[in-house]
């Protein structure tokens, strides 16, 4: 039933141990079982801290610790901010659901953009697979320490992220007006994991073993598994498997819509009603 939602285009999400939004960002405290509400996220643009550490991964750990204290400081104030217009009642569609701390806690997000090309592109790992997630995880593990060191109150909670936002696209073209012509040119950075049947069936694939970094992602990772090309059998085995290896996953179903139209395209590069090459690509 889920193989064929997702095949007409509906949007699925499993989970297996956690309750997660659809940004994937968890909603329920574990230490308190709370609710948390995320107001507001800070994306770091971890390929421009790539291209100024000089491909020694120790200085980008270093700078990533740098800038994250800045970052932490800068989303408090905008919390504090956000409070306060609510205790002046200038924002009254929250005022009612956040009766903060009694009714739950807020979850202020640092989210990692371009963590792969950071390590496997820019820093040079692109062949050395165990190595690269390694330097990843040391990454991830820079990150929480200085989360956790940060002076917060019991109903803040601050988790490190990889999740979808509009800051992929808006740092390539940033790095790009920087750096000039870079070596290494990205359409967009990466956010979070895309899996496809082919990768889950191989042991040592790159996308298979980066599947533990959920575990030390406190804010949120986000996992997608690609079923595009796959027939409805494929499908189905392939979520049969992903349920016991992954803890939280989106289903994509790439779905090509004719733009004149509106009818789904069944020939390539034409839609088969109107013959158009007008096309639109939904995921």
């Amino acid at each position: 039933m889920i193989a064929k939602i997702t095949r007409f285009g509906g949007k699925i999400s499993l989970s297996k141990k956690s309750i997660r939004s659809s940004k994937v960002v968890f909603k329920i405290n574990g230490g308190t079982n709370l609710p948390v509400i995320s107001l507001h996220s800070l994306s770091l643009n971890l390929p421009h801290l790539a291209y100024q550490s000089h491909k020694d991964e120790t200085y980008l750990r270093t700078q990533l610790a740098l800038l994250l204290k800045p970052s932490l400081n800068a989303i408090v104030s905008k919390r504090d901010m956000i409070f306060d217009n609510i205790r002046k009642g200038l924002l009254p569609a929250l005022a009612n659901p956040l009766k903060f701390p009694k009714s739950g806690s807020t979850n202020m997000l640092i989210n990692l953009t371009g963590l792969n090309e950071s390590i496997f592109n820019i820093l040079g790992y692109g062949g050395k697979n165990e190595e690269g997630i390694e330097i990843i995880q040391k990454v991830i593990k820079t990150a929480n320490d200085v989360v956790f060191q940060f002076d917060k109150k019991d109903y803040e909670h601050f988790g490190v992220s990889i999740i979808n936002d509009n800051s992929s696209n808006r740092f390539v073209q940033l790095d790009s007006e920087k750096f000039g012509k870079i070596s290494h040119t990205f359409g967009s950075y990466s956010q979070g994991l895309v899996i496809t049947k082919k990768d889950l069936g191989e042991e040592n694939s790159l996308s298979r073993n980066l599947l533990f970094l959920d575990n030390l992602l406190t804010g949120g990772f986000s996992v997608k598994l690609d079923t595009t090309t796959l027939h409805l059998t494929d499908t189905v085995d392939f979520l049969s498997k992903s349920i016991d290896l992954i803890p939280y996953f989106d289903i994509v179903n790439k779905q090509v819509i004719c733009n004149v139209c509106g009818s789904r395209v069944s020939t390539s590069g034409l839609c088969s009603i109107c013959k158009s090459n007008n096309l639109l690509t939904l995921t």
